[in-house]
């Protein structure tokens, strides 16, 4: 059984000959993707940065978050192209952050424990029970 489409983009005009054999059709809006995406940091892409950033190494990162070492250069190479700044200067035997690799390590360290934390919270178990206090007057009169 086929579910209803969701109206997420602009129904295109159709003929009604051609609507009769067709469920839902809709034509694709085109976006400016690099003005929306700029605001969403992937934490597959952060996790590899934060690697790479603490180990200085491709490979140490890789086994560190448990990649490959050409997924986490993809990640990076990703992660450069959506920041518009390139993070690590690179050579034949070292990876250093720039300044922006700098500040952005400093935010994504941040934003992967602020994720963990929530993650942590919202899998805890709920509290429950009841809490008993016992105190006899005489020591009610002190407090």
């Amino acid at each position: 059984m086929r579910s209803a489409c969701q109206p997420i983009l602009r129904p295109k005009q159709l003929s009604a000959a051609a609507l009769k054999n067709t469920y839902c059709h809709y034509e694709i809006i085109d976006w400016d993707l690099e003005d929306i995406m700029i605001d969403r940091l992937p934490p597959d892409l952060l996790r590899s940065f934060v690697g790479v950033a603490q180990t200085g190494s491709f490979t140490r990162a890789a086994e560190r978050v448990h990649l490959s070492q050409s997924t986490v250069s993809q990640h990076i190479h990703r992660l450069e192209d959506l920041v518009g700044k390139l993070l690590f200067e690179r050579d034949t035997r070292t990876v250093r952050l720039t300044r922006d690799g700098e500040s952005l390590q400093n935010y994504a360290v941040r934003i992967l424990d602020l994720m963990t934390e929530a993650m942590e919270h919202l899998r805890a178990p709920a509290l429950s029970g009841h809490v008993r206090l016992v105190a006899r007057f005489n020591q009610l009169e002190r407090i």
